[in-house]
């Protein structure tokens, strides 16, 4: 099971269980840390004073082990505090297991990440459209589509950005539990709000696959469809993703596609190549 360290949270010496000097961010030899780790899909575990045999861990790189762990204080992903009170999850009659059957595939969320311009647009929507014609059920969320409704009132400030994807994944987890293949078309240019997309996915038992659409930032500008990179050159545009604002690169994505390299056919043939069976 692939998973990656989110966090390095504290750092002990093993001897002493006392507070090392090391930096934060690191582990030296002899040394224990207190770390979050996300997995890439749903695993059985508990926490090691609960149930040990299921408590515990080994990490291995390239088939060799280098490094293990207990599992502690072992919760979902926080997404902040629910405001509502006196409020109740409610589970339906017709589970996930059902809806495969009958729409002859699993719900997912596939989630396409890349700079403006780099094709997520197209490719999504090209996606959708193979899959419709084998008989699945699928959907796009389109980055600009839900500006106009569900998040009409967010900007493109940090905070908003954050938002905007935290909405989005949670649309995407009910449509995926529906039963829907939902392919979402995001910037989404921060690792940490992809990373919980996908915890939110998980949580509903959803399949999640990160594409990463991968074009050069000067081909993008070339391309510029919407003539949003010329603005943002001019000033009249504030914040924009690859000009004045981040874009964290994927760090293991699922699938990536070139689209520099490659035509919308062949980028959606990889697409497809690696999502369908990991749809039956």
């Amino acid at each position: 099971m692939k998973c990656q360290i989110v966090s390095l949270d504290e750092v002990m010496d093993s001897s002493s269980l006392e507070r090392s000097p090391t930096k934060a961010d690191q582990l030296a030899r002899n040394e224990v840390g207190r770390l979050t780790i996300q997995t890439r899909a749903p695993i059985v575990l508990d926490n090691h004073d609960r149930l040990p045999p299921l408590g515990r861990f080994v990490l291995v790189d390239d088939g060799v082990i280098c490094g293990g762990g207990i599992v502690h204080g072992g919760v979902y992903t926080d997404r902040g505090a629910i405001k509502s009170k006196n409020i109740f999850w409610s589970e339906g009659k017709i589970n996930a297991q059902a809806r495969a059957v009958q729409h002859g595939h699993r719900g997912a969320v596939i989630w396409l990440t890349g700079l403006s311009g780099s094709g997520k647009s197209t490719i999504a929507q090209a996606l959708e459209r193979e899959l419709f014609i084998r008989a699945m059920h699928p959907y796009v969320l389109d980055g600009d589509n839900i500006r106009h409704g569900l998040n009409s009132n967010l900007g493109f400030a940090p905070a908003d950005r954050v938002e905007n994807i935290r909405r989005v994944s949670e649309v995407a987890k009910l449509m995926a539990d529906a039963g829907n293949v939902v392919i979402t078309a995001f910037i989404s240019p921060y690792r940490v709000d992809r990373q919980r997309a996908r915890a939110i996915a998980l949580e509903g038992n959803a399949e999640f696959i990160e594409v990463f659409v991968d074009a050069p930032l000067e081909v993008c500008e070339e391309r510029d469809p919407k003539n949003l990179y010329k603005k943002a050159r001019a000033g009249e545009i504030r914040e924009f993703t690859g000009i004045d604002a981040p874009y964290e690169f994927p760090v293991d994505p699922e699938i990536v596609v070139r689209t520099d390299q490659q035509s919308i056919e062949e980028s959606v043939a990889s697409i497809l190549e690696r999502l369908l069976p990991r749809l039956k």
